[in-house]
């Protein structure tokens, strides 16, 4: 796909607008903004998400501003991906949000595309988000491709409780929590036992530089995430999940790690097996299953556990009693997440760096590259 494109005609109102980048005096109106639309946050989620970024040498945030308001913004979420051989940076559209009386003015697009013309012409190499079906088409209209769906795999262990927060689960779970238990009670006692060779170990802080050694060691060809040091320093101080980690040791020597994130939402706690290495495929599936098996022990009181396709080997994931979102039954009652792109290099949006960005089978994909998680 060509870079060309439209721009969005203004209409007279719009001039009452400024949109510009973000400066260090926008915070409080950014966050009486969200504030407004999402609900409360903090400033200690701020500053993790966007202050305290170790990919964005500056806030990348466009604002709308009407008579000294900000009223409209489209953040972006910084992270290193591992593209063609080469590390490059990555924004992530993350909380765009424009405020209730000022709706349907074209604000989100005026925003969009003043990023889009500042980045090509500085250090981001792409964007890559996952919008829901509404917003999907407003990111291909301005140049993003879409690369296709990530599969979920879920663990539901309390029916239940996801019946009562009317989760579109709740078809699906007419035996009821005490069979789903005993059922995940007799899967579970199918994994072998730990052997001396290989021990797993609970970290309340994130082992970052055991991690990092693993990530480095194997990193997986497809376009993925980069997991340094300080990744693994600043990823997962998120104020908003509980993340615990876990790492398999063979022989006194780590071989593999996870880091699981876990939140109560409107009732429902809900696990995730957020990331995992080594990252390529296949290698290190015994320990790995050693790790997850470790992980859902721990984390029995969650109503439901998730993983994203190539976070661990399927086999591991199926031993664990997990179930595919794009298999029966839940692809009847299930929304799939859908991943768009958009490269800010070369003369196409659908390339970047010889590799076709509209090519699901060119990514890996954990929730470690998604902004909510």
């Amino acid at each position: 796909m060509t870079r060309s494109r439209k721009r969005s005609k203004q209409s007279d109102g719009e001039d009452a607008y400024a949109v510009r980048p973000y400066r260090p005096g926008d915070r409080e109106g950014f966050l009486s903004l969200y504030d407004t639309v999402f609900g409360a946050t903090s400033e200690e989620w701020f500053r993790w998400k966007y202050a305290d970024n170790p990919y964005a040498g500056r806030i990348p945030m466009y604002v709308a501003e009407s008579e000294g308001d900000i009223v409209g913004a489209s953040p972006f979420f910084a992270l290193r991906v591992r593209v063609g051989g080469d590390s490059a940076l990555a924004l992530q559209p993350a909380d765009a949000m424009v405020h209730p009386d000022h709706r349907r003015r074209g604000l989100l697009t005026r925003m969009t595309e003043a990023a889009i013309d500042d980045y090509e012409e500085g250090d981001p190499a792409m964007f890559f988000n996952f919008p829901n079906p509404t917003a999907k088409g407003a990111f291909t209209k301005l140049g993003w491709v879409e690369v296709g769906d990530v599969t979920t795999h879920y663990r539901v262990q309390n029916p239940a409780n996801l019946t009562q927060t009317e989760s579109a689960f709740n078809r699906l779970t007419a035996p009821g929590t005490a069979l789903a238990r005993a059922y995940f009670a007799v899967r579970d006692r199918l994994v072998p036992a730990e052997t001396g060779r290989v021990t797993v170990e609970r970290r309340e802080e994130v082992p970052a530089a055991e991690l990092a050694a693993l990530y480095a060691a194997d990193p997986p060809e497809e376009i993925h995430v980069v997991r340094d040091e300080r990744f693994y320093q600043w990823r997962y101080e998120n104020p908003k999940w509980e993340y615990t980690s876990y790492l398999a040791r063979r022989d006194g020597d780590p071989v593999a790690g996870l880091v699981v994130g876990t939140r109560t939402s409107d009732g429902t706690r809900v696990t995730k097996l957020v990331d995992a290495v080594p990252c390529a495929a296949g290698r290190e599936a015994t320990a790995l299953s050693r790790l997850v098996h470790r992980a859902i022990d721990d984390h029995r009181d969650a109503d439901l556990i998730g993983a994203w396709d190539g976070t661990l080997p399927d086999d591991v994931l199926d031993r664990f009693g997990f179930r595919a979102d794009d298999h029966f039954p839940l692809s009847r009652v299930s929304t799939r997440t859908a991943v768009v792109a958009r490269a800010l290099e070369g003369d196409d949006t659908d390339v970047l760096r010889g590799v076709e960005l509209d090519a699901r089978t060119n990514w890996r994909l954990m929730f470690a590259g998604k902004d909510t998680c």
